[in-house]
């Protein structure tokens, strides 16, 4: 018999999901998709978690300042946001975005480069091979409670799909000859699906039924980023790859890679995760008893461990490997911008005082004597400065 296109989104959300039933009834009045429909109304199952006096008393036709206050404090691992009201009619729009919150942050800039750049080529990734990471909300939830066993970075597997691929249309065709009818009533979806033994397509956008009963299974977090036998390539290859097809520049697929050899290196264990590490630190401590006790003492040496780290005056192999982390220093940390603010008479008068203080300054108002003096000497072979070093001495005070 041939089949018919169904949704897989009743597939995928396979946990029960508490939803505001009279808000969904609203929304799907409306004209809006079941599934979103569903996400918004389950957003409104409970109160505000913050609420600021200037947003109480809003006007909802013009401004979504209620619609965010519950939309911003749904802190799941992803984040579903609609572009942002425009304040002025000449704004740029911001498009619809997907935010990628399970992150930790890190202690070198470094670190958070790489991760940040591994999301955003991921993305790029997924929307240009038109891959589907698509797993039952059940089997992300059984993720996450793994994510959070010490060491589950080594000792954990973790669901992942095996062909992240649409199929060939050759063999979609032939899968779904083969198959029965799906059920008829779309909230029985997944139900019927468990029965007669279908799964979703992987193609992200035809959503069509086949025979592919093992479109998912356990994989090592090396496997997912590394890849794993014949047929799972792994993210970071496919990163790689990426890179390639878009004809990416030397400098930029040198520094990139960088970050991808990195994480690679952090999901294989050659280099410790933040948290390892910091455990390591604490059972090596001299004041460590085996207790379990952090005393204030062992605390504040992991942190001034962690800041020497962060600024770059600690390299420490075991976190970066062979990546080298240049010193920074807060003064560098923000840009010096261009004032035009008037100065007052007395800071004025104090600056120029201490200017004509300086030694170049001097030299300079007796007619540069000081400094042919000192390029003649450099010249004769003595320790006299030459004039090009002498233009370095005008920025500093007189001793």
């Amino acid at each position: 018999k041939k089949t018919r296109a169904v949704s897989a989104i009743d597939r995928y959300n396979d946990i029960h999901c508490e939803v505001d039933e009279e808000l969904e009834s609203l929304l799907l009045a409306g004209g809006v998709d079941r599934a979103l429909s569903r996400h918004i109304s389950h957003l409104f199952v409970r109160d505000p978690l913050v609420i600021f006096d200037d947003a109480i008393a809003v006007d909802d036709a013009r401004t979504t300042e209620h619609f965010e206050n519950i939309q911003s404090t749904n802190w799941q691992t992803v984040r579903w946001k609609p572009p942002p009201q425009k304040t002025n009619p000449d704004d740029p729009h911001i498009g619809w975005r997907t935010e990628f919150r399970s992150m930790e942050i890190q202690l070198t800039d470094f670190e958070n480069a790489a991760f940040t750049v591994f999301v955003i080529l991921l993305t790029r990734v997924v929307l240009t091979f038109d891959l589907s990471l698509y797993l039952p909300l059940s089997k992300v939830d059984d993720n996450m409670r793994k994510a959070h066993e010490r060491d589950s970075v080594l000792k954990e597997k973790f669901w992942f799909r095996k062909h992240l691929a649409p199929p060939l249309p050759s063999a979609a065709a032939s899968e779904k000859s083969e198959n029965p009818d799906p059920p008829e009533n779309p909230d029985k979806a997944f139900e019927g699906a468990q029965k007669a033994g279908f799964v979703a397509s992987s193609s992200c956008q035809d959503h069509i039924w086949q025979g592919t009963a093992d479109e998912y299974e356990l994989m090592s977090v090396e496997e997912i980023l590394n890849g794993k036998g014949d047929y799972f390539l792994g993210l970071i290859p496919l990163c790689h790859m990426y890179l390639d097809y878009i004809g990416c520049d030397r400098e930029t697929f040198r520094r990139v890679s960088l970050y991808l050899d990195f994480i690679g290196r952090r999901g294989s264990g050659e280099t410790m995760t933040t948290a390892a590490w910091m455990r390591k630190v604490v059972q090596q401590h001299p004041e460590y008893q085996q207790d379990s006790v952090v005393t204030p003492s062992i605390a504040y040496d992991l942190m001034m461990e962690c800041k020497r780290i962060g600024e770059g005056r600690l390299q420490c192999p075991d976190l970066l490997g062979n990546v080298k982390i240049d010193p920074i220093f807060p003064g560098e940390a923000y840009d010096v911008y261009l004032s035009g603010n008037k100065m007052g008479n007395r800071e004025r008068s104090e600056l120029l005082r201490a200017y004509r203080r300086r030694e170049p300054f001097q030299t300079h108002k007796e007619g540069g004597k000081g400094r042919k003096d000192g390029a003649q000497k450099g010249k004769d072979g003595g320790d006299g400065k030459g004039e090009s070093e002498s233009h370095d001495e005008f920025f500093h005070y007189k001793a």
